[in-house]
């Protein structure tokens, strides 16, 4: 018996061996399968022969299980709901917003504030030494005026919250 593959994209059969064929729809009926578990192949059987892989241009591919955050479930509660719940987006606005007024802040009280930050960046761990020696300061004096910064950083931060 003949074996051919057929190529959704070119609307045509290929003539292969029974290795070929095999291998083709070996993994061509795992992603099959994988997306009819998710509801997004709906193909009927009838045209399964026409299955190549392609799903993007499947004219049976749905979205399945995938939603938008536009989706309403069966109680009218949706994704943005449930974020909105969860508070989550709000926490990261504050948290951006936070973190905007303490590098103001630093930017304030220290000339160097915006080289600090680009140097934390570079290096997360960056001592008051290192960060010392970069900035062309003496490091006993640059500590005692981080000391400060930071304990005025915390209570801006605290008042924030």
């Amino acid at each position: 018996m003949t074996k051919y593959i057929y190529i959704n994209a070119a609307k045509e059969k290929f003539y292969v061996t029974e290795e070929e064929y095999k291998a083709f729809y070996r993994e061509v009926d795992a992603k099959r399968k994988r997306e009819q578990y998710h509801h997004r192949c709906v193909c009927p059987k009838e045209f399964i022969w026409k299955c190549d892989g392609d799903c993007d241009i499947c004219e049976f591919h749905r979205s399945g299980d995938m939603y938008s955050l536009d989706y309403k479930n069966d109680d009218g509660e949706g994704l943005m709901d449930k974020m909105a719940e969860d508070k989550v987006m709000e926490d990261l606005i504050a948290d951006s917003m936070l973190l905007e007024s303490l590098i103001q802040k630093l930017c304030e009280l220290d000339p160097d504030g915006a080289k600090i930050i680009e140097i934390w960046k570079e290096n997360p761990k960056a001592s008051d030494r290192e960060i010392a020696r970069q900035l062309g300061r003496k490091q006993r004096t640059f500590s005692n005026h981080m000391k400060k910064i930071r304990e005025i950083l915390k209570s801006v931060a605290q008042t924030e919250d």
